[in-house]
């Protein structure tokens, strides 16, 4: 009894001592736990606007659609004040605003007093023009500054875009200074490189089918008449095959004809020649006579060789 109470009234500061240590534990400890808890939530929530977004996008058919997307399905759900997605006009060389979040739009799908931006002016047209996101922590430094429904303190804007073409701007204006993080500007980009080759392809096939009835029928004919041109031109092609196919056939029917009628009396020539060459031979002759048979036999051969010769050429085929 007595170890017991002594070891009771001793271990009390021990005790005192640990409690106290907790203490000072938890009080360090938990506020960075709660840190942590928060950042694994925000990015859980981030990861989940993106996801949603992804999907929802390759079901838009149009690019204001896929701009509206952005605002109010997205950018909406994270503590944004204010949000505007700009369109680029390459005619007017400007910058429209095609869709917004916050007092821009009041209701439904309406943008209060919308402006346009020429490219080049102001934040929103510097990153336009330049293709890079900018954050501007305090935007009463920064000249370029526009106005739009009311004047704020920071703004964030990143560029939409696809194959280093510039489609548009997303842009968001905050009251705070400095509101905007890397993470907002992470996120931000993130959505941008997800919107922008949605809104080429529905742009590209747009054109397409937006070109004026006259012009497509025009296309039409046009391709009407080439493919008339080109079965003309076969036909052509294919009668003048025929033609060189007649003609040479002709050819070698007149050749091995003419071959024939000049073989015949050649042949009797000849044949005449050498009997008189017999003759010679048996009955005597003179140099005269024997020159003049000579060349009468040399001629009469060598126009044997040259229709052998022309008949082999009309013989060979022409290579296609």
């Amino acid at each position: 009894m007595r170890f017991a109470k002594y070891c009771n009234v001793e271990n009390k500061p021990m005790l005192h001592e640990s409690s106290k240590l907790d203490q000072d534990l938890n009080s360090e400890l938990f506020p960075q736990m709660i840190s942590i808890q928060n950042h694994l939530q925000s990015v859980e929530r981030y990861l989940g606007v993106i996801n949603e977004f992804a999907v929802t996008i390759s079901t838009l058919q149009t690019v204001g659609e896929i701009a509206w997307a952005i605002t109010n399905h997205a950018l909406s759900r994270l503590d944004f004040e204010d949000c505007v997605v700009y369109l680029v006009d390459p005619e007017r060389n400007l910058l429209v605003q095609k869709a917004a979040y916050g007092p821009k739009n009041p209701k439904d799908r309406v943008i209060l007093n919308p402006i346009d931006i020429p490219i080049g002016s102001g934040i929103v047209g510097s990153v336009a023009q330049s293709g890079r996101p900018e954050r501007v922590i305090d935007t009463r430094k920064d000249a370029r500054y526009i106005v739009d429904d009311q004047f704020r303190l920071s703004e964030l804007a990143v560029p939409l875009m696809f194959n280093n073409q510039v489609l548009g701007v997303i842009d968001s204006e905050h009251s705070e200074i400095g509101f905007f993080t890397q993470r907002h500007l992470n996120i931000m980009m993130t959505l941008a490189s997800l919107a922008a080759p949605r809104i080429a392809f529905i742009q590209t096939v747009g054109d397409i089918l937006a070109q004026p009835e006259d012009e497509v029928s025009r296309q039409n004919l046009e391709l009407q008449n080439a493919l008339a041109r080109l079965q003309q031109t076969y036909s052509q092609l294919l009668g003048a095959t025929r033609v060189t196919e007649e003609v040479s056939r002709a050819k070698n029917e007149f050749v091995h004809n003419i071959s024939h009628e000049l073989r015949t009396p050649l042949s009797s020539i000849i044949g005449y020649i050498e009997m008189l060459v017999e003759d010679l031979n048996v009955n005597g002759y003179n140099d005269q006579m024997v020159a003049d048979i000579g060349r009468i036999e040399a001629a009469s051969r060598q126009m044997v060789e040259l229709i052998n010769k022309l008949t082999d050429i009309s013989d060979i085929e022409p290579q296609g």
